[in-house]
């Protein structure tokens, strides 16, 4: 079985990579030698490289039911990189696998957010829509997937959507975005709407 260091060691010189190489040769299933590579990589400027071996050795973790080493480095990751879709994913992973509501909705607002600002419009919507089953009285869920099925002509979604909204905004006695939520509704095209309803 492979050896579980922590995943913060410190950052080696440069001439460290052939030693880091030898130590490959001997056992290539080392984690923490592989961390030391991906610091030398990451000091060298090859950042993708870095994050290439970071991950290799967090599905490790996983593979061996780390869960507690497999996060803390997820974390570093996410804490030293721009958010990317590999990480983003690997922490929705993590939190399923963890059975952590709180954190795999907050994992899968992050993970739509992505998809979302990448024009990643149905990945986006899939997201969000797992997270607001997840916290069904969140008002700014159901905002965001207004403007997600809008922006994707899910016409039906939307006025279902817009229609909670309303409910909620009554209710809050938000007169305004009430009043906004109302217009919104009038502006679809109610034929649109039976079209879809007879093709679902």
């Amino acid at each position: 079985m492979p050896s579980r260091p922590s995943p913060r060691t410190t950052c080696p010189r440069p001439a460290a990579r052939g030693a880091v190489m030898q130590a490959l040769a001997i056992d290539s299933h080392d984690l923490q030698v592989h961390l030391l590579s991906a610091q030398i990589f990451e000091a060298e400027g090859r950042r993708e490289e870095a994050l290439d071996e970071r991950l290799m050795v967090y599905d490790t973790y996983l593979d061996h039911q780390e869960h507690e080493s497999a996060r803390a480095l997820l974390d570093l990751m996410l804490r030293n990189s721009t958010p990317n879709l590999a990480l983003l994913e690997r922490r929705v992973e993590l939190a399923r696998l963890e059975k952590s509501a709180p954190a795999l909705n907050e994992s899968l607002r992050q993970l739509g957010a992505y998809q979302q600002a990448n024009n990643k419009l149905r990945k986006a919507i899939v997201a969000f829509e797992e997270a607001q089953r997840l916290d069904p009285r969140s008002l700014e869920l159901l905002e965001t997937l207004a403007g997600l099925y809008e922006k994707a002509g899910d016409r039906k979604a939307l006025n279902v959507t817009l229609g909670e909204l309303a409910k909620r905004y009554e209710a809050d006695e938000d007169i305004n975005r009430l009043l906004a939520v109302l217009n919104r509704q009038a502006a679809l095209d109610p034929r649109d709407l039976a079209e879809r309803d007879e093709t679902v």
